[in-house]
């Protein structure tokens, strides 16, 4: 892309004449348009946009670094959304509903397969889970407290939370097991 045309991945590109090629990098959202880019570590310097849509927060990668989920919206409209590191469509994984919204920092399973979240359901913080492609919507067990900022496990077999009483602050960490969304402090 040359001085901010769009390049072959529907983007944005930043820089010289070249179209942008993504091997490895990082993702971020900057604060002026909200929208999600991308950076390889090839040439720090260049960037390309992934979003159009603005109100972007939280994106993170896939394992194998080819799609990136972010959430998209206000608190209450807030959708969990993906796009190739390609470029291309941004699609809707999972849209807010009465029992589900402002979702929070989602992060892919180590095998892509799956997305887990934070999120409000109007009583609590709590975490869930959701195929990546975007069926299979499950709230994780909460044993009690507020959870947050949820990572998988290397294997991918559980997700460690962080944990604590609702307006106090998050002052521990627990540990899901997906096959039995049993908790364990």
């Amino acid at each position: 892309a040359v001085g901010g045309q769009a390049d072959q991945r529907g983007g944005t590109g930043g820089g010289g004449g070249t179209t942008f090629t993504f091997t490895k990098g990082f993702t971020f959202v900057r604060k002026d348009d909200r929208n999600v880019y991308l950076v390889d570590d090839a040439d720090v310097q260049t960037t390309t946009t992934l979003s159009q849509s603005a109100n972007v927060r939280t994106p993170a990668f896939s394992a194998d670094g080819k799609v990136v989920v972010f959430v998209r919206g206000g608190t209450m409209d807030a959708e969990l959304a993906t796009v190739a590191t390609a470029g291309g469509v941004v699609t809707t994984l999972l849209a807010s509903s009465a029992n589900a919204r402002n979702f929070k920092t989602p992060v892919f399973s180590p095998d892509g397969t799956k997305v887990v979240f934070g999120f409000d359901d109007g009583i609590t913080t709590g975490v869930a889970v959701v195929n990546a492609d975007g069926t299979g919507f499950q709230k994780l067990a909460n044993g009690g407290l507020a959870q947050a900022y949820p990572s998988f496990t290397p294997d991918g077999l559980a997700v460690i939370v962080a944990a604590g009483n609702p307006g106090l602050g998050y002052t521990q960490v627990e540990r899901i097991t997906l096959a039995t969304n049993q908790v364990s402090n």
